[in-house]
């Protein structure tokens, strides 16, 4: 048998192989209740008093303390004192998964400690390493950009930097990848070239690379130096390996040893895109022109991308490919080459940060001119066609018009489903309910339980349906677990229409009226032949409500009205309810429910609040009721035609 078939055979055996190990694994952790813990602090992370730990301890943790100091480096042996707490999955469809994230990286257990312990410091060359080039860098102006494209940290960037870095789509120039790799390489060659060791320069490069990949230990930077020493093994002995065996090789070798990790999106990101560069590489040889050749891989990368990227955030700016044709050369001649330098003789600090308020102010720029495409969560099946149809233009040289069609059509995918959804965002203890397509428009009713819930939940969930206008907005009160996300949900969408509540203004409401007076409407009306809003301008904030009544399909949302408001709504055969105030005891009489006898009944709630809703009389009392909860469900979404119903849980 000839060896390309053999090969070729070993291969899909593996492949088989993978398929049914992935399918068939699952980590049972070490720990259960443990109060204690002791290992090695691996990675630490502080947002003012709150810390954050990663530990190597008899598996991997992530430990949290609250309002705490820790004033110890990477390295630092310590014991821990609290409690084990369950990571929660994402109980939102198409969201970030934390959990699975978090698996990705190999820890499965969360530990929130209230004490610690120190026990010792290691001299563990690693840890020391990245503990001096921490400290060093620490000090200097510069330190967040130093920290993110040396160290891998990008913790420090300004939100507003990092998020027009995201918007350009150069995001992956500051995780520590092929670029930094190849760049430490040629310089590294360039150095011992002149003492002519010839391939023996390797002997000094790989320690050196393998060094830095121990001290960074991610994904990306794994994956970029051994398919760097693959390659160059490979060619020194004439292995005759193709480098994309090498590169599925090391794909089928991270995934036996953690098979979790195909939940990690920069290492699926940079698998992918790595192996449609090595496809490409007939093409971009043949290609003379420097920013011709680069804008080529450009859009080879953001092609190979585009439907991770798509299901990470839901949009895409159209400018990218021709954005990194200008910036990669820019970060990867002069920036990053400086930074090193800089590292090496601090007095450059003053003449990068120079440097970097320039290229910071060129992103902002372009962030502010970006052509944004929102493009609603692709599934599996879409995502394979669009690969298969993306495989076979390097195959057989075609199909790339076929490509281009097939992009348009995810592009407008959003507008084949013309149905009618009530959707009860899971915002942990608070409230948010949206409303698609709703006789032609789209209805938000409250905006989440903190500043976090429209930012992470509220907005990505909406983007990835395909929303990014909403016709009215009705914030049925002022208090936080409503309101806190309303700015941000403005901000971020183009909200047309504001309605609140009439009787007394908080800090929230006063912001929104000062900054959006020209979008509020009043209320205590039929806002249109389909809606009308009960407001009984009440003193007390939850009496004073919104409430809000969807006439066509009997659907009426409470807010955080009291049973007090209650005798005043004369509506029977209700077929969805919002249950008023959580399912607080003060809302939600049995004399209401006897009389509006709803179908379904929505009570949106935290698994553990301090408040201890739902009340049980209440849950008694809509006991005739199909009673859908998001603490136990998740995010609830029902059809507004059918009254049919799905569930994250």
């Amino acid at each position: 048998m000839k060896k390309s078939k053999i090969v070729y055979l070993f291969n899909i055996v593996l492949l088989i192989f993978l398929i049914v190990y992935i399918s068939n694994y699952k980590y049972v952790s070490k720990y259960n209740d443990e109060k204690e813990v002791t290992g090695i602090v691996t990675k630490i992370s502080k947002n003012g008093e709150n810390v954050k730990l990663i530990l190597d301890a008899d598996e991997k943790i992530i430990a949290n303390c609250y309002q705490c100091e820790f004033n110890y480096e990477v390295g630092s042996t310590i014991r821990l004192k609290g409690s084990f707490n369950e990571i929660n999955e994402n109980s939102n469809f198409n969201l970030f998964d934390y959990k699975k994230y978090l698996m990705s990286l190999g820890i499965y257990k969360n530990f929130i400690f209230t004490d610690y312990e120190y026990l010792n410091s290691s001299n563990n060359i690693i840890y020391n390493t990245y503990n001096n080039l921490n400290t060093k860098i620490a000090n200097l102006k510069t330190s967040y950009f130093l920290k993110s494209i040396i160290l891998g940290d990008t913790s420090n960037f300004d939100e507003n930097v990092y998020e027009n870095y995201k918007t350009n789509g150069i995001v992956h120039l500051f995780a520590i990848s092929g670029m930094h790799v190849g760049i430490i390489a040629m310089i590294l060659t360039s150095i011992l070239k002149k003492l002519r060791l010839g391939n023996f320069s390797y002997l000094v490069i790989f320690p050196i690379l393998i060094f830095y990949m121990l001290i960074i230990n991610s994904a990306s930077i794994i994956r970029s130096v051994l398919m760097f020493i693959g390659i160059t093994i490979n060619r020194i002995f004439h292995l005759n390996i193709s480098n994309i065996n090498i590169l599925f090789y090391l794909f089928a070798i991270n995934l036996i040893i953690n098979p979790y990790v195909i939940y990690n999106m920069g290492f699926c990101l940079g698998y992918v895109v790595t192996f449609f560069l090595i496809l490409s590489n007939k093409k971009i040889v043949k290609i003379n022109n420097y920013f011709l050749k680069l804008l080529f891989i450009s859009l080879i990368s953001f092609l190979a991308s585009f439907p991770i990227i798509i299901n990470n955030n839901f949009e895409f700016n159209l400018l990218s490919p021709l954005i990194n044709v200008f910036i990669i050369p820019f970060v990867s001649i002069i920036l990053f080459p400086i930074s090193i330098l800089t590292l090496i003789f601090p007095f450059l600090d003053e003449f990068l940060s120079y440097l970097l308020d320039g290229f910071n102010n060129l992103n902002h720029f372009l962030s502010n001119n970006s052509l944004i495409i929102n493009v609603c969560h692709l599934n599996a099946y879409l995502v394979i066609i669009y690969y298969l149809i993306f495989l076979s233009f390097f195959i057989k040289n075609k199909h790339i018009l076929l490509l281009f069609v097939y992009l348009v059509f995810l592009i407008n995918l959003k507008y084949l489903d013309s149905n009618t959804y009530l959707v009860m965002i899971d915002v942990g203890q608070g409230d948010s309910i949206f409303v698609k397509n709703y006789f032609g428009e789209n209805i938000i009713l409250d905006a989440g339980s903190k500043e976090s819930s429209a930012k992470n939940i509220i907005i990505p969930y909406l983007k990835s349906i395909g929303v990014t206008r909403i016709d009215k907005m009705i914030i049925s009160h002022g208090d936080a677990d409503h309101i806190i996300g309303a700015i941000d949900i403005i901000e971020s969408l183009d909200v047309r229409n504001i309605y609140l509540n009439s009787y007394k203004n908080n800090e929230f409401e006063e912001k929104i009226i000062e900054n959006y007076e020209a979008n509020l409407i009043s209320k205590n009306q039929y806002l249109n032949d389909h809606i009308f809003i009960y407001n009984f301008f009440d003193s007390d904030e939850n009496d004073d409500s919104l409430i809000t009544y969807l006439v066509e399909p009997k659907v009426l949302l409470m807010g955080d009205s009291s049973s007090k408001n209650e005798p005043f709504i004369n509506l029977t055969d209700i077929n969805i309810l919002k249950v008023g105030h959580h399912g607080s005891k003060t809302s939600t009489s049995k004399e209401f429910v006897d009389r509006i006898k709803p179908k379904i009944s929505l009570i949106s709630v935290a698994l553990k609040n301090k408040y201890k809703h739902p009340n049980k009389e209440v849950l008694e009392n809509l006991k005739t009721s199909k009673v859908l909860m998001t603490s136990i469900s998740g995010m609830i979404k029902i059809n507004l035609k059918t009254f049919e119903y799905e569930t994250r849980f």
